[in-house]
Order: structure tokens, then C-alpha cells, then sequence
């Protein structure tokens, strides 16, 4: 860690390297799931989720960033990876950044629930309905190239990238320019299927600037421990999942229960028209 004396003696990390995947959005998720009341032990019993709609939505969030950061992962040593690149005040980042032969990539999670996408004439649309997020990655892509660009004295060329998770199909008829769409399954065949532009002093020289927290512009708020946000995060998922197996086990004993109601029901018509 190091110490900023024009920040106030705020102190943030010596290297982004230190962040871990979805570190923002776990930063942002447990914020917000600490303010929620946790349920009372009937409800428990019964199996109620311990997360109201807005943690939902950014535990969902953090798991499509985790299993896209375990994607990212099993690229090759010529690749590097940083995540979750803070872009000033509370938890606004860029997912991931990679940096490899195929030049700077911004990569940009989307979770679309089950929803059909489609990609065409520089639009996605989920579930028929136009989205923002090629705009938005779009604008994440010129902020790395201006900060990338002013740390190296040089132009920098960077290319977006929307993984959409959990898609019930996705069909591309175009790209956008500059933007690439696609599934967690398909993500490191299509980085390296990109047309190789860096060789390996360019990229060392890149990935020195990326990772040094002074190229990103707004750093204001002291890092929070990966590991620690990792355990936390673990903890609740724990509860998550141990409530969704209640709500499962209360569905099989009901659902056994109506089965056995029909069963004997059944039979007895069976017995009673024997009987007759």
C-alpha cells in the first residue's frame, strides 16, 4: 500500500493487481446487504431469502463477475487481467481490463436473466428491447484510452467487450464497431481470436501503467481487502444457496404430501367401486 499526501492521507493500493474480481460490485453488494433486515427464524425455516430486490440484483452482479473473472483466468501468461478499475467516487469501475497480443480490452458484464439478445446494427437488445450497454461500453472504452493515453504520452487503441450471462440465446446478425458481444463459454476463444496488434515490450509497458492506481483519474475512497470482501461474500452466498435448498426440500414434502392425499383418494374411489 502507499501513502498520497495531495489525497489527504488517503491510502490505496501500491498496485491494482491487488483487487479481485467483481471487487467493486462485492463492495457495493455487501453495502447494501448490510442495511437489509435479515429474516426473522420462521421465515427461515421456511426458506426466505436473505436478500430484498436491490441486493438481489447486485448479488446476481457479483456472481456474473466472479464467473467471468474464472474465465479470464485461464488465458495464457501473455495475458494480463486487472479487476474491477475504480472510476472515481463509491463502486463505479470497469469490470475487467486485459491486456495481451490483441491490444486493450474493457470488458463489461451484463446478467439478462434467461432473456433472448440480439446484436445488430450497432445495438444489443434484450428481449426485443434496445439497451444502453454498447453505449456504455463505448464510453468505458474512450475513458481507457484517454487515461491509458496521457500515463504512456501516446495513443492508445482499446476495444469493448459485453460478456452476456445467462442468456436464453444470442444472435448476432453484426457487431458494433469496436465492441465484441459474447457468452462466458466463448470469451477467451474470441480474445485470442483477435488479430494480435501488441508485441511484448508494448504490452509490459501498458500493463505498468494500468496497474498503477495514479492513471486512474478519482481514486478517493481507501481499498477494501480483497480477502476480506471474498469472506464476507462467501458467508452470504452460504446463505443464499442454504435457503434455496429449504425452499426446495419444503416443495418435495409438499409436493409428496398433495401425492399422497391423491394416492389414497384413489384408492379409496377404487375400494368404494369394489365394493359396489
Amino acid at each position: 500500500m502507499v501513502q498520497s499526501p495531495e489525497s489527504g492521507g488517503v491510502i490505496h493500493p501500491a498496485s491494482l493487481r491487488d483487487r479481485v474480481p467483481a471487487h467493486g460490485a462485492m463492495t457495493g453488494f455487501l453495502a447494501s446487504h448490510d442495511q437489509t433486515s435479515p429474516p426473522s427464524r420462521v421465515a427461515r425455516s421456511f426458506g426466505a431469502s436473505p436478500l430484498d430486490e436491490e441486493s438481489g440484483r447486485r448479488y446476481r452482479r457479483v456472481l456474473g463477475e466472479l464467473g467471468v473473472g474464472e474465465s479470464l483466468a485461464r488465458l495464457d501468461p501473455r495475458w494480463t487481467v486487472l479487476h474491477a478499475i475504480p472510476q472515481g467516487e463509491g463502486q463505479v469501475d470497469i469490470d475487467h481490463l486485459v491486456i495481451g497480443p490483441a491490444g486493450v480490452l474493457c470488458i463489461r458484464t451484463i446478467d439478462v436473466g434467461q432473456q433472448r439478445v440480439s446484436v445488430a446494427r450497432g445495438a444489443l437488445r434484450i428481449a426485443g428491447t434496445t439497451s444502453s450497454h454498447v453505449r456504455e461500453s463505448e464510453f468505458e472504452v474512450g475513458r481507457v484510452e484517454r487515461a491509458l493515453g496521457v500515463a504512456q504520452g501516446s495513443h492508445v487503441k482499446a476495444i469493448g467487450v459485453i460478456v452476456v450471462v445467462k442468456p436464453h440465446s444470442i444472435t448476432v446478425r453484426d457487431m458494433p464497431r469496436d465492441v465484441v458481444v459474447v457468452d462466458p463459454a466463448g470469451l477467451v476463444e474470441a480474445l485470442k481470436a483477435l488479430p494480435a496488434c501488441l508485441d511484448e515490450h508494448e504490452i509490459r509497458r501498458l500493463v505498468a501503467h494500468a496497474e498503477s492506481p495514479s492513471t486512474w483519474l478519482g481514486i478517493a475512497s481507501g481499498p477494501q481487502d480483497g480477502d476480506e470482501l471474498r469472506t464476507r461474500f462467501a458467508s452470504v452466498h452460504h446463505q443464499v444457496r442454504s435457503a434455496r435448498a429449504v425452499r426446495r426440500l419444503w416443495i418435495v414434502a409438499i409436493s409428496s404430501a398433495l401425492l399422497g392425499v391423491v394416492f389414497l383418494a384413489a384408492w379409496g374411489i377404487v375400494l368404494a367401486t369394489t365394493a359396489s
